[in-house]
């Protein structure tokens, strides 16, 4: 019982040291556009203190990993335009990448309109992006999300939570030969 009790109190301290720090957290939404079958989703990030994420137009080798939606290919709809972000974007000299580069602090928003050309409940994709402070550079993390589409007559338009398991089963059954 105590060499039980030894290994499962090492595991524990083991996997409390080892989660890696993340300073960003994520929600998301879909919200119904007045043009029937068109959606806005709505992705913001809570950014900590001292931490920023990077813009999505980021173009450079050495630089940390600009923030990028990418959605699942689905021919029951279409993006419409580009994948906008409202935020208090700074451009400055970055002393880690060695040159000028937009970020975010605190809060993001980025939004991208759809287009439901077929029969859709939920849309799926990821959010890749890296966290940075004035010292370090988290490695790039992929946040994986399931929005379920609001019914357009019903006044509520709520979000699912990125632990829905439709998100794996949906993902797994896919075909993967495009």
């Amino acid at each position: 019982m105590r060499a039980l009790f030894s290994i499962s109190s090492l595991f524990f301290f083991f996997n409390a040291f080892t989660q890696p720090h993340n300073p960003v957290k994520w929600t998301y939404e879909a919200k119904c556009l007045k043009k029937k079958g068109e959606f806005e989703l709505v992705f913001k990030a809570k950014i900590e203190d001292e931490w920023a994420i990077y813009a999505q137009d980021i173009d450079c080798l050495d630089c940390p990993t600009p923030t990028s939606i990418d959605f699942e290919r689905d021919f029951h709809y279409e993006l419409i335009g580009d994948c906008i972000a409202d935020g208090d974007k700074k451009t400055a000299y970055d002393d880690l990448s060695k040159t000028n580069i937009s970020k975010y602090k605190n809060s993001v928003v980025f939004r991208q309109k759809i287009k439901v050309t077929a029969s859709l409940d939920t849309v799926l994709g990821f959010i890749c992006y890296s966290a940075c402070n004035n010292s370090r550079c988290l490695p790039a993390r992929d946040f994986n999300f399931v929005i379920k589409l609001p019914d357009c007559n019903d006044k509520k338009h709520h979000g699912q939570s990125s632990d829905d398991l439709s998100f794996f089963k949906r993902l797994f059954r896919r075909n993967d030969s495009y």
